[in-house]
Formats: C-alpha cells, sequence, structure tokens
C-alpha cells in the first residue's frame, strides 16, 4: 500500500496527532465565528460573566471526560456514530456521519434563562450562515497562514532609484514562483518616505501572463502595509524610487493566498465534500466535575453534517505506471464477435 493514504483530511497511515483532523478543524472555525458575531451580543447577555464566549475548545464527548468550570464555556465536537457507502467501481468510498458541535453554558444560574432565549438560537443562524458560505473572514487555516511571506527582507529605503532583482530578492520566497496566488506587500518601518512616485512591479499573473503594477506609499513617515491591486503567482523586479533618507526599512512580501482573504475553505481544512449544520436542539448534560460529583450542564447541541471521500487510484496501491505508447491497449472481442478497441 502507498505510504500516503488519505480518507477525508486524515492521513493514513495517522500522523501523531491527525486521528481526526475534521474535528480540530470545525472547532477552531465554530469558535472564530461565534466569537466574531457574537462577542458584542454576549457582553450585553452575561455582563458578570467573567469568561469569553468560547473559553474553551474539546474533540470529545463532554459526557465522557471531568469539566474543569473555569474552562466553560466551552465548544465539544464528537461523532457518534456514521455510515459508509462505496456505490461500487467508481473509485470512490464516501462516509457520511453528524458532528454533534456542543456549545456548554457557564454555570452562573441568574443568566440562564436569558442565554437560553438570546444565544442559542443566534448561534445557530452564524454557525448555518458560515457553513453554507464555506469560509468566514474570521477564520484562517493554518496551512493558509503558514505560507513563507518574505519576497525580499527588509532593506534601509534606498537614497536612489533602485531595482530589485533576481538575488536581490534574498527572502524566502525569492523570486521562486509562490506556494499559492497571492497580492504582493510593501511595509515600511518609521521613517521619511517618498509618497509621490510608485514602487512599479513586474510580475507574473496567475494565468501566466506578465503584469507591471504601480503601488503607491501613503504614509510619509511609516510604519504601513500596503499592497498589489493584482493577484501573483511570481514576482519577477521591483523597482523602488529614490527616497528622501535611508532611516526606514522597506520589506516585500506576500497577502495571504486569495482562497483565505476572505477566510479558509472550512470543507478543505475538513476533507470535507460537505458541511453543512442541519438542526439544533437545547440539552441539559450530567458531567462529573473535578473534585465534585457529577452536575448537570446546560448546552446547545448542532448537528452538522459533514461527508468525506476517499479516492482510490494506482497510486494508492502503488501499480506501476503504464507504459508510455501511443495509448491502445489492446482489443476486447465479446462472445457475439463484436470487437471494441481499448485506449487509456
Amino acid at each position: 500500500m502507498s505510504a500516503v493514504d488519505s480518507f477525508g483530511a486524515m492521513g493514513l497511515p495517522a500522523v501523531l496527532g491527525g486521528l481526526d483532523p475534521a474535528l480540530s478543524s470545525l472547532l477552531a472555525f465554530a469558535k472564530a465565528i461565534i466569537v466574531h458575531e457574537l462577542q458584542t451580543a454576549w457582553a450585553g447577555v452575561a455582563p458578570d460573566e467573567p469568561w469569553a464566549v468560547v473559553n474553551e475548545t474539546f474533540a470529545a464527548d463532554p459526557t465522557k471526560r471531568i469539566i474543569v468550570e473555569r474552562d466553560l464555556p466551552a465548544l465539544f465536537a464528537y461523532v457518534p456514530g456514521g455510515k459508509f457507502e462505496d456505490k461500487g467501481g467508481d473509485g470512490y468510498q464516501h462516509e457520511a456521519s453528524v458532528i454533534k458541535l456542543l456549545w456548554l453554558f457557564p454555570p452562573a444560574a441568574r443568566e440562564r434563562g436569558a442565554l437560553q432565549d438570546l444565544v442559542v438560537r443566534s448561534i445557530a443562524k452564524a454557525l448555518s450562515k458560515a457553513l453554507g458560505d464555506g469560509r468566514h473572514v474570521a477564520w484562517t487555516s493554518d496551512e493558509d497562514a503558514a505560507l513563507p511571506e518574505e519576497i525580499k527582507l527588509p532593506a534601509a529605503a534606498p537614497l536612489g532609484d533602485t531595482t530589485y532583482a533576481g538575488a536581490a530578492l534574498d527572502g524566502a520566497v525569492g523570486a521562486a514562483s509562490f506556494a499559492k496566488p497571492s497580492r504582493i506587500l510593501f511595509t515600511t518601518t518609521l521613517g521619511d518616505w517618498n509618497v509621490a512616485d510608485p514602487i512599479t512591479l513586474n510580475a507574473t499573473l496567475s494565468d501566466g501572463t506578465s503584469q507591471r503594477e504601480e503601488v503607491y506609499l501613503t504614509s510619509a513617515t511609516g510604519p504601513e502595509t500596503v499592497e498589489s491591486a493584482w493577484i501573483y503567482s511570481a514576482a519577477t523586479s521591483f523597482a523602488v524610487p529614490e527616497q528622501p533618507s535611508a532611516a526606514g526599512l522597506l520589506s516585500i512580501g506576500l497577502a495571504s493566498a486569495p482562497g483565505s482573504e476572505y477566510g479558509s475553505l472550512i470543507s478543505q481544512a475538513m476533507g470535507a465534500t460537505r458541511v453543512r449544520v442541519t438542526g439544533w436542539k437545547r440539552e441539559t448534560i450530567t458531567i462529573t466535575r473535578t473534585g465534585g460529583q457529577a452536575m448537570p450542564f446546560e448546552g446547545a447541541c448542532f448537528d452538522v453534517a459533514i461527508e468525506e471521500t476517499r479516492t482510490r487510484s494506482a497510486a494508492t496501491y502503488d501499480y506501476p505506471a503504464l507504459p508510455a505508447g501511443d495509448g491502445m491497449l489492446g482489443s476486447i472481442v465479446s462472445q457475439d464477435g463484436l470487437t471494441v478497441e481499448v485506449s487509456e
């Protein structure tokens, strides 16, 4: 079998911490959405509550773990069951399940009624909207955020017209192709900056065509970051005009990939073909507490339907590649004498 296989977001053999990336991705996404959309409203509902609207996240069933009350309110995600489907011969395996996403209230009796009435349905709507859109500006996956950023490392502002190209692009990206198409950032520190003349960049668009663009700094003293209007796949050169002094530093880097400028794709991070909220309800759950007896906690449970797919291929099984040729593999003759030519 291939050394690297995958089912949804889970690689096989699974690496350390890679048992169920779908749950950890959904928890991070849900927390970001709830905090972004409802933090202000939460302050009005629970003005005396010392915790945030989401304090901790756990990829676990809360009834099967010990709860520390200072972790609340918290989000829990777990999968109670699922089903597998293989339609046979299409090269795909499918797994459909429902993730139970539980938001557990803090143990604040005086605010419990308001929390039930005002918060739960609002969280359901915010999650449904974000998952329906497939992304949200509040959340960027680690994979997108971890792109190398430096095209050119910080350097003193040039005292004459200067063009940076080739080896002068000394950052981690440099003159190489970008890992993902991105906008280009120009970052200045405190100093004296020329805002009358543009920095001229020559770069390659995602479709392979060359583009020349002029970008103006807007702060005569910095610091600031300005970005290109176009999205590029590689940079060729940067012509920087003479600056008033060499007091400041200029660096050139990358913005987030376009896929994450408005939030990363949650389905991609979860390795899912479909993710959606199908329902919600309030629940009372009995949970073991640290240093105390089991206690009922109130929460809101959201059902998130998810479908994950594994693609079977020759590479998956380490089958040898077909020899190069004219594409003709041979002929098949049926019992009635009909001959069919089979090509790649």
